[in-house]
């Protein structure tokens, strides 16, 4: 008998370490899952999927049933989907925060910036982290597609004032609208907006009006200037005088080739503008 009571002893103290470890092992789970709550949803926040389990786990603190509060434990360490969840927010505000950095750079907007710099403080926040991302998501997401538009629409704009500038140099050469050209191909090759050394949003529309201003004045001059074919053809002589008022050359109308070596431009001839065109 003293045999026995000595085994049933050593069973019962084995048991009630197990109890107490397993009763520890709980108390760190919930411990746990309170933080990963916090971390997730916010020390005010009382309802989430873990919080449901932390509070049912609270009973098991004092159960004597071993099996019962290790089955506990595990169902107190499980929070996964809410890892997960909050896994996949913080790489979406990432991809977002990395796309809106440079273009707010470009744009030098400077609410758009503020936007960044909260998101990336929500990104890392410690309390609430789930419902900080969700509440910055949507207004990070809003600005950046409407300033990545209206950056897309300065780009493709400047593209078209291009096609359309050189298309007007086959009617008419001249140097400034051809340097405008030039500087506007420069900022249109460097657009972009995955670098903030890219072309700015604001030098595109400088660009745009520059290019505008040029290719309205070459219209102009092609408007004032009196086709070479409307000129009355006699068998005489003329002068040509440069717009200034300075002679050129005398020549005679009927000739093969009367503007040779004549430089294209506005000229006077005959008391009309003409624009003189090299053959």
């Amino acid at each position: 008998n003293e045999s026995l009571k000595a085994i049933v002893e050593s069973i019962n103290q084995e048991i009630g370490k197990k109890l107490e470890e397993a009763h520890n092992n709980l108390v760190q789970a919930r411990e746990q899952a309170l933080a990963k709550h916090n971390l997730y949803y916010g020390i005010k926040e009382t309802e989430s999927e873990i919080m449901e389990v932390y509070k049912e786990s609270e009973a098991y603190l004092e159960s004597d049933n071993l099996n019962d509060i290790l089955a506990m434990i595990d169902s107190v360490n499980s929070y996964t989907a809410a890892s997960v969840s909050c896994a996949q927010k913080e790489a979406e505000l990432d991809n977002l925060i990395r796309k809106s950095s440079p273009l707010a750079t470009l744009m030098e907007d400077a609410e758009f910036a503020e936007i960044i710099k909260v998101a990336s403080d929500c990104r890392y926040r410690l309390d609430g982290r789930i419902l900080a991302i969700d509440s910055i998501c949507p207004s990070l997401k809003e600005t950046y597609t409407d300033n990545s538009t209206r950056y897309d629409d300065a780009v493709y704009e400047l593209g078209d004032s291009i096609a359309e500038a050189r298309l007007l140099l086959t009617k008419m050469k001249d140097e400034i609208l051809q340097n405008a050209i030039t500087t506007a191909e420069q900022a249109f090759a460097a657009a972009g907006k995955t670098s903030a050394a890219s072309t700015k949003y604001s030098e595109l529309t400088i660009q745009i009006t520059a290019l505008a201003k040029e290719m309205e004045r070459v219209r102009k001059l092609i408007e004032i200037a009196t086709s070479i074919d409307a000129i009355n053809i006699e068998d005489k002589e003329v002068e040509i005088y440069t717009t200034q008022g300075f002679l050129v050359k005398r020549v005679k109308l009927s000739d093969n080739d009367p503007f040779r070596n004549i430089p294209d431009g506005v000229y006077i001839v005959d008391g009309k503008k003409v624009y003189i065109h090299a053959k």
